[in-house]
């Protein structure tokens, strides 16, 4: 529970220093914790733990299904990360031997890995109560991505473009 609450926390912060997350997570304390991202860490986290208790088979099954099928999709895109990242590297003229770390038995550990974690995902389906992990992962992540693209991805590109002109006019 510490290391998540840290990362999350920390997570949430980072998010808020490249604009994207609210800018009052941005804050940190004299001691260098980011205290407002903290604070809606734990509030998140209690209101989740608290769903264990007052609605432990409707709100908090559905929870434990969502981040269980969203962690299956984290883990499939490190896998085919890893996959096209090495292929890539490779295809532009980098050399095997420059690589600080090389996946043992590449590439099939993460074309198994991306395979299995399919495997997983799809047998959610047949699971009655994990279902709804899927019908909500699905719409989420679309929303995020096209979210991304057309108001994060503008937003950077602009401030990408306002700096060019910058740089030119000086």
């Amino acid at each position: 529970a510490n290391s998540g609450l840290y990362a999350a926390s920390r997570m949430l912060w980072s998010l808020a220093k490249n604009d994207m997350a609210p800018a009052f997570l941005k804050k940190l304390s004299p001691r260098g914790i980011p205290l407002n991202a903290l604070i809606m860490t734990i509030s998140i986290s209690a209101l989740s733990l608290l769903t264990s208790v007052v609605a432990a088979e409707t709100v908090y099954l559905w929870l434990i299904s969502i981040s269980g099928v969203i962690t299956i999709i984290v883990w499939m895109s490190i896998c085919a990360s890893q996959f096209s990242f090495r292929k890539r590297y490779l295809a532009e003229g980098g050399k095997l031997e420059d690589l600080k770390f090389r996946t043992p038995l590449y590439p099939i550990v993460p074309i198994l890995g991306f395979g299995l974690y399919g495997i997983i995902l799809v047998s959610l389906i047949f699971m009655p109560n994990q279902r709804l992990g899927i019908y909500c992962a699905v719409p989420f992540i679309i929303f995020c991505y096209v979210y991304y693209h057309s108001v994060i991805k503008k937003k950077l590109q602009n401030q990408a473009n306002e700096s060019d002109l910058i740089d030119k006019a000086q």
